[in-house]
């Protein structure tokens, strides 16, 4: 048997250690996930393979990982170049190579239009844990399939959502169910922005509004397993603003996810979630703020924080409560959170409430497919109100 366009020799692991393939050698499964390998961030399993047909050879010669972990750069380049890591041109390769599938996580680092035909091909293998990137997929039946194979098989899924694993979700939903006990929420603001050179070919309802929706959720702002009664009042191929008319919130929900040229902030980014609590103030009393700061060089200056600033005179409460966690610590929460499910059986697995299974994020999924519906039908409208103009 010839080996693949991309092979390397493996890693010499126990035999006990859990091991891990990425299926995607793209950006995400690279930079991200790779460099969490590189810096010994989970050494509870062991990267040994990827599976892809077509690599960003690119991105793997590069693989910066961000200027936040920039030490890890030319230990990831060696990462590859030295022949550690097989990286498999097809999945029936790969499953010849690999020899024990009932130890093996796979994570698949794919865009979403592909998530359903390679989890069907990755299941048929043996394989019995698999995790997902959020969306999944837009494609709802395709999704009912994905779980039902899931459940026929009592396959562990975990959705990678990272804002529900966050540390400053857990802080921001802390801090709002402590306060509205005394202050109920008025209305609530998401503004979440990621500054780009290009216009996104991908519609900002299903690039950015998933993190959005993710916020709202892991916060205690929404419960998405209700109607929410989104409605879309801003369309266009840079932005989706949603307004939602949650029960028990008199002004409403509001959000704006955008991706563009302009953030209009020193970042380039905003990831801000913002509560109006009923305390007679028209300012915001608790502000999430998912966004880090660095310096020039690249020094991490701060992680995320929750503000709180509520009530009056001497009821007034103010404090600032800083996560000291960035993006990449929240990945490695998020992969060392589902690592830990998986080591329960099927039937607690799913019950277990630290892990985003596909059954707690169909709720969220279905909501961003009705907003994308939403979203295209204000675009048709844009666009015959300036047919006829």
């Amino acid at each position: 048997m010839s080996l693949p366009d991309f092979y390397f020799p493996s890693f010499s692991f126990s035999p006990s250690t859990k091991k891990m393939t990425i299926i995607g050698a793209g950006e995400y499964g690279v930079r991200l996930l790779g460099g969490m390998f590189v810096g010994g961030k989970l050494p509870e399993v062991a990267l040994d393979s990827y599976v892809d047909p077509s690599p960003n050879m690119e991105v793997i010669e590069k693989a910066p990982l961000g200027s936040f972990i920039q030490p890890y750069r030319r230990n990831h380049l060696q990462f590859f170049r030295v022949g550690l890591l097989p990286l498999y041109s097809d999945i029936e390769t790969w499953k010849e190579q690999i020899k024990t599938p009932e130890n093996r996580i796979v994570d698949l680092a794919l865009p979403e239009s592909v998530v359903p035909k390679v989890f069907e091909e990755v299941v048929h293998t043996g394989i019995k844990e698999v995790i997902l990137p959020k969306p999944v997929t837009f494609n709802l039946k395709a999704f009912q399939r994905i779980k039902s194979l899931a459940t026929e098989k009592q396959i562990k899924v975990a959705v990678a959502s990272n804002w529900f694993y966050s540390t400053i979700s857990k802080e921001g939903k802390k801090q709002l169910d402590r306060l509205k006990k005394q202050y109920p929420i008025k209305r609530a603001t998401v503004h979440y922005c990621k500054q780009r050179k290009k216009t996104p070919k991908t519609p900002p309802a299903h690039l950015e509004l998933p993190h959005v929706l993710q916020i709202l959720s892991s916060t205690g702002i929404m419960d998405f397993t209700k109607n929410n009664n989104p409605v879309v009042t801003k369309a266009s191929q840079e932005a989706v603003a949603v307004s939602f008319n949650p029960d028990g919130i008199e002004g409403g929900v509001d959000v704006l996810a955008h991706v563009g040229k302009r953030c209009d902030t020193e970042t380039g980014r905003m990831r801000r979630l913002e509560v109006f609590l009923d305390d007679g103030d028209p300012e915001p009393d608790v502000i999430v703020d998912y966004d880090s700061r660095f310096d020039k060089k690249g020094k991490l200056i701060r992680g995320g924080e929750v503000l709180v600033d509520v009530g009056r005179g001497k009821a007034r409460e103010q404090r600032i409560i800083s996560t000291k966690t960035v993006y990449i610590e929240d990945m490695v929460e998020m992969y060392r959170s589902i690592l830990r499910a998986f080591k329960n059986s099927y039937a607690e697995y799913v019950r277990n409430p630290s892990v985003l299974t596909l059954e707690r994020y169909e709720p969220l999924l279905k909501t961003i497919s009705h907003i994308h519906g939403l979203w295209k039908d204000k675009m048709g409208e844009n666009s015959a109100l300036k047919t006829s103009s």
